[in-house]
């Protein structure tokens, strides 16, 4: 059997493989890599999982780019809604990792792909389509990210060396070579080898430090503050908004069948029970902790981006490192979210499904590669980094909420509930799940509904020499 882009081969590290071009195959990329930039790390076990190793996987695979965004949620929704709500959609993380597992050994589905067969056909593709929207604008956040380091960085120092620096008169002069960059990590037609490892051991030493850095930080500034800050507890109106956000994080369910497969078999049926609780309960208490700190430290000035926010308004060499890490962080994760919409875009090329995407002619992988890095750096630069956050919030809103919410509905039903009454067993739970999941999902729904309906003002952006100027005045005050 055909192994996909980022399914997981344990007799070699369990390293992302050759990208598919089946069109099912996106299926799987695209609900795993959406919104999350996590670096798939699995852990060389010989025989298979062990219960602590699955929880590790489920974490890392969980947890990644939101990390910098769970401050502005706390602002969004107030700290004790904030609270509630993380709560709220980690209990479903857990339930609805739980229900995949349990579904995918009852089916020996070894990847999502097997687990969607049962599902209609439309629900397919419509995750195909919902899926490169969602990537692409996650890779264009992610280029937002890296130009906010290296304006913030290399700026000051630019100008002061040599007055208004050429790269400093305008952000379109840095978008150039950060999109050669991006062009250059993202080129490559599949990731395997030393490549992956090295891509992966990176990611998660850089993901590791931004967290505790992040926490220290937060903490030193919130005790140093002399001012109160308006801290507001509940924003019911914002809770759709934020869960739609969150249980990107916390559901996972995309990797489920995979982790199933590679645990041990004596160890399945506890695993079903103990890793998702394990990983979920983790990622809660990282995102609380960095998001309530976050939002206790900054206040009513934090962002989508918060490490941006520390090194604007509380410059010293924490502040840098916690951005170079995120920075890094998102450019090393930049290839999983392109990959697989370069490998679906070539399925809909060619006709034959057995060419894969390494085979495809050269100035093709160029000219797709190509349109990723100039789009993802024109369009946030153009609309405004703030009109673009407001973007891929709404995303989260519409397509986040039909990956998360209802599609592993839509699968617990003709996996699990559908089979279970076939042949006389309850099925009160999955019913139960099923349902709270079309309850959050429409409650979302209508929050990216009424999103859409607000009008985004776009930004006007300063000549980067003129920011640079702020900046430079910012780490040099008079």
């Amino acid at each position: 059997m055909r192994r996909d882009s980022f399914e997981i081969d344990t007799s070699r590290l369990r390293e992302p493989q050759r990208a598919s071009t089946e069109r099912t195959s996106f299926v799987l990329n695209a609900h795993d890599a959406a919104g999350k930039g996590s670096s798939f790390v699995y852990i060389s076990s010989g025989k298979g999982l062990s219960i602590c190793e699955a929880t590790t996987v489920i974490f890392n695979s969980g947890l990644g780019a939101t990390i910098a965004a769970v401050p502005y949620f706390a602002n969004l929704s107030g700290y004790l809604g904030f609270v509630f709500v993380t709560v709220a959609m980690a209990v479903t993380g857990v339930l609805e990792q739980q229900t995949l597992l349990r579904a995918s050994a009852d089916r020996n589905a070894k990847t999502f792909d097997e687990l969607c067969q049962p599902i209609p056909a439309w629900a397919r593709q419509m995750t195909v389509w919902c899926g490169l929207v969602y990537l692409w604008a996650c890779a264009g956040w992610y280029f937002h990210f890296v130009l906010s380091f290296v304006e913030a960085q290399l700026c000051p120092v630019l100008c002061r060396s040599s007055g208004d620096n050429f790269l400093c008169q305008s952000r379109w002069h840095f978008g150039f070579p950060i999109g050669i960059m991006l062009f250059a990590v993202s080129f490559p037609a599949e990731l395997s080898g030393s490549m992956s490892r090295a891509i992966n051991c990176t990611s998660m030493i850089a993901k590791t430090t931004a967290i505790l850095i992040a926490l220290v930080k937060g903490a030193l500034v919130w005790h140093q503050k002399t001012e109160a800050s308006e801290l507001i507890a509940w924003k019911p109106t914002a809770f759709a908004a934020v869960a739609s956000n969150m249980i990107g994080t916390f559901a996972n369910t995309g990797i489920m069948p995979q982790v199933a497969a590679d645990l041990k078999p004596s160890l399945l049926h506890r695993a079903v029970r103990i890793c998702p609780c394990s990983a979920v309960s983790l990622q809660t208490c990282v995102c609380l902790a960095v998001g309530l700190v976050g939002y206790a430290s900054l206040g009513n000035l934090v962002e989508l981006d918060a490490f941006k926010v520390y090194q604007e308004h509380y410059p010293d060499m924490m502040s840098r490192t916690i951005q170079f890490a995120g920075a890094l962080m998102m450019y090393l994760c930049y290839p999983f979210l392109v990959l697989p919409c370069k490998s679906q875009i070539w399925s809909f090329m060619t006709s034959n499904p057995e060419i894969r995407l390494s085979e495809a002619p050269f100035a093709i992988q160029v000219l797709m590669t190509s349109f990723f890095a100039v789009t993802n750096v024109v369009t946030p630069i153009l609309v405004g980094p703030k009109a673009f956050a407001n973007f891929l919030i709404i995303l989260g809103c519409t397509v986040g909420v039909w990956m998360n919410l209802f599609l592993p509905a839509l699968i617990i039903v003709h996996a699990q509930i559908l089979p279970s009454r076939s042949s006389g067993v309850s099925s009160r739970a999955s019913v139960t799940l099923v349902l709270w999941l079309c309850f959050v999902g429409v409650l979302c729904l209508i929050e990216g509904m009424v999103s859409m309906t607000k009008p985004t003002k776009k930004e006007t952006l300063l000549p980067l020499s003129e920011e640079c100027e702020r900046v430079f005045n910012a780490h040099h005050p008079k």
